[in-house]
């Protein structure tokens, strides 16, 4: 008995995970500090590799919908040479592009990806339609039916030719035809409302005399009448005096 009772006084001094401690002693063990370490790395991982999933999902739905709309456009531009190819989410394909000056019409085919802004491409047609002329002096517009847009140095043209609903046609011209042609229409729109004031005041002249020969004639329809009445008055019918002098003598 004497034997047991020291011997349990010794396992229990033993200093172990699961040795009595006192609670200023836990967080200072090597042991416990190491596995809570490892708990957090855990825990870290786990969040990662959510995150990981979750782009890798966002990545692939985007890729998806680019394909969708490259698929769609290459079959209203019956594919061919102007095919549009995707590479994950970058992608390039050829484009015609038209200049137009005066009554000169010429028709060119570039190829570019999906990153080729205008800023890069224009000198590119500049060479390609072998213009004399520089960047500054030109303007390239997006055609969609009637509509007309003038494009700015960060956009880029493919991108706007898969995403457009019908295929799209990219003009080239010269600022100063641009010029010319904005200033044309505002003097057609200055004659056009000169015209209209001018046709305003000739109809309300017209007017104006057809009113007056009008009352004319009704004046002189009148003066007719007036000089009329006093026969008429002064020499009634008999019928007429009748019912008169029955109404004075009685």
């Amino acid at each position: 008995m004497a034997f047991k009772r020291v011997l349990i006084p010794a396992l229990l001094e033993q200093e172990g995970l699961f040795a009595r401690k006192s609670s200023s002693n836990i967080l200072s063990d090597p042991r416990i500090l190491e596995h809570l370490r490892h708990v957090a790395e855990e825990a870290q991982l786990e969040d990662e590799n959510e995150d990981n999933e979750s782009d890798d999902s966002e990545l692939e739905h985007q890729k998806q919908e680019l394909k969708e709309r490259i698929t769609a456009y290459n079959n209203r531009n019956q594919g061919g040479a102007f095919r549009v190819t995707q590479n994950d989410l970058d992608y390039e394909g050829a484009l015609r592009f038209y200049f137009e000056a005066g009554n000169e019409r010429l028709a060119k085919a570039l190829r570019l990806n999906s990153k080729t802004d205008t800023k890069e491409l224009l000198p590119r047609l500049i060479s390609k339609f072998n213009l004399l002329i520089d960047v500054s002096q030109c303007v390239l517009y997006v055609v969609h039916e009637a509509d007309e847009i003038a494009l700015d140095s960060s956009d880029c043209p493919l991108e706007i030719a898969i995403n457009a609903v019908n295929v799209p046609r990219f003009v080239l011209r010269l600022r100063n035809a641009v010029d010319l042609k904005e200033e044309s229409f505002q003097a057609k729109f200055s004659n056009l409302s000169t015209k209209t004031t001018t046709d305003k005041s000739n109809f309300s002249q017209a007017r104006e005399h057809q009113i007056f020969l009008m009352n004319d004639t009704e004046d002189k329809e009148n003066d007719k009448t007036i000089s009329i009445a006093p026969a008429i008055a002064t020499d009634p019918p008999a019928s007429v005096e009748a019912p008169l002098m029955l109404r004075a003598s009685s």
